[in-house]
């Protein structure tokens, strides 16, 4: 799953389901000044890159840039974390993966 989580690369996310409570400083109020015209205003999954499919996104989600709680959790819980270090150092793997993992 984290290996597929990697799509959010290129994802979008309504505004109601952002989670602000668990980010980090700052991050918040660039979220929710994107999202005050109402909730169905989208934010785009990878705040990075993301028109680009590549590992930004789990560079930003371990900055506590993730948009989604469950994006949030993953490079900070014990069966998670080290893939999100491997998939955010190296690009190639993560596209190893991924192609393996959507067929």
């Amino acid at each position: 799953m984290v290996t597929l989580l990697g799509g959010h690369t290129v994802g979008i996310a309504h505004c109601s389901n952002v989670n602000t409570d668990t980010m980090t400083m700052g991050f918040p109020i660039q979220l929710m000044a994107t999202c005050a015209s109402g909730p169905n205003k989208t934010v785009d999954l990878d705040q990075g890159s993301p028109e680009v499919v590549d590992n930004e996104f789990y560079t930003q989600i371990s900055l506590g840039r993730g948009v989604l709680k469950l994006d949030q959790d993953l490079p900070f819980h014990g069966l998670t974390s080290a893939v999100v270090s491997q998939y955010r150092e190296n690009l190639e793997v993560l596209r190893a993966d991924f192609a393996k993992a959507m067929i």
